[in-house]
């Protein structure tokens, strides 16, 4: 039996995912503004009602939370949400000839408060005058983005400082804070919470790991812990999902240092199979890994004519009303699904696959013997010193 988590970095690593569920629900309490007043309030809630549109622009895993939440956001205020990188933006908001929008309400996300290219377009806007209420949600209170004129409101992410590289409760506690925001001026008419319901998902996938923690790294999975590790990954969900996928892409590289690759099923079909194709590519034992969700079809003559190529592995993850388990090849690990819904809502199984996929990244450190802390990758919200 593989004992888990025996040295401290990945004890360390493993508290700081499993702080998640107390942190989001600490979120609840907390006041969303900084120093937000009455009269802030109302001016925002008067501009969500003239606004012809709400835009979300961040970097790497800013973004990634803003494009997870983007459906919610959508939902929630019956109006367009755009999920953009600040070039993107700029391209379609201040180039000269652009036509403007009614005083749009603008999410800017950084988890440093100094992102580069989101300061940039700040700055711009602020020159040109634009009209439009800019939402600032960072990690780091004060900074330059938090001080800027341009901000209207700094929504702190309080998820304090990551004592591992690959750990996530920095993005969690940015779909937290997002959530709440919605709560707060798009109040749901059930007694659960958007914030909630993502925060149960979180906490019943890591219950479920933790369960069956020795399950993971005693049966399929300790089988791709080879030295080199396989490569390429490629991992593939239904369209809804993928945003989570390329989170846990970022984590699992930082981990492993292999090339990994997220797509949904269909995108996955025009181009990137190639990836797994020996003939075609430089790819040596690659693994796939899919996930199946409830209400879309899974890809399996796809999975079928790929894995005689697949000398990596075929992994399987399903979520559905039926069970959990892990497919690799023809061996199963079959466990109970967490979730107490026969057709969990998105929200719910975004924080479970998000959770599951953080446990495991510690399982790939623990079978692949990789490090989860290289010094080179280390990010403004990462603890110093690492050693």
């Amino acid at each position: 039996m593989v004992t888990l988590f025996d040295s401290t970095e990945l004890a360390t690593f493993k508290a700081d995912i499993l702080s998640q569920p107390d942190k989001l629900a600490a979120l609840a309490r907390a006041p969303l503004g900084l120093g937000e007043t009455e009269e802030q309030k109302s001016f925002l809630q008067k501009a969500l009602a003239q606004t012809d549109m709400l835009l979300g622009i961040g970097e790497g895993s800013s973004l990634h939370a803003l494009r997870i939440c983007r459906d919610s956001i959508i939902t929630a205020t019956g109006k367009p949400c755009l999920t953009i990188t600040p070039n993107v933006a700029r391209d379609l908001f201040l180039s000269p000839g652009v036509s403007q929008h009614q005083h749009p309400v603008v999410f800017l996300v950084s988890q440093s408060g100094k992102t580069g290219s989101l300061l940039a377009f700040v700055e711009e806007w602020y020159q040109q005058g634009l009209p439009g209420t800019l939402i600032l949600i960072t990690n780091t209170v004060p900074s330059p983005l938090a001080s800027h004129p341009a901000i209207h409101t700094v929504i702190p992410i309080l998820a304090d400082e990551e004592a591992s590289i690959p750990a996530t409760k920095t993005l969690s506690l940015t779909i937290g804070r997002l959530l709440q925001w919605l709560d707060t001026y798009f109040p749901l008419t059930s007694s659960t919470t958007r914030l909630e319901t993502f925060t149960r998902g979180i906490q019943q996938g890591l219950a479920h790991c933790q369960h069956h923690a020795n399950t993971f790294t005693d049966g399929a999975l300790p089988t791709i812990a080879r030295v080199p590790l396989p490569s390429p990954w490629v991992l593939l969900a239904p369209s809804p999902w993928i945003h989570v996928l390329e989170e846990l892409q970022l984590k699992w590289m930082e981990i492993t240092g292999i090339s990994i690759h997220a797509y949904s099923y269909e995108a996955f079909m025009h181009g990137p199979r190639a990836l797994l194709a020996p003939q075609l590519s430089s790819a040596t034992h690659p693994a796939l890994w899919v996930w199946q969700c409830p209400g879309f079809p899974f890809p399996k003559e796809l999975i079928q004519q790929l894995q005689p190529q697949l000398t990596g592995g075929v992994f399987q993850y399903q979520a559905t009303g039926g069970g959990f388990s892990i497919h690799h090849g023809f061996s199963t690990l079959s466990h109970p699904l967490p979730h107490t819904e026969s057709n969990p809502s998105t929200l719910a199984l975004s924080g479970s696959l998000l959770a599951t996929g953080q446990w495991l990244g510690l399982v790939w450190c623990q079978v692949g013997q990789c490090s989860p802390n290289h010094p080179l990758l280390a990010k403004a919200v990462t603890h110093p010193p690492i050693a």
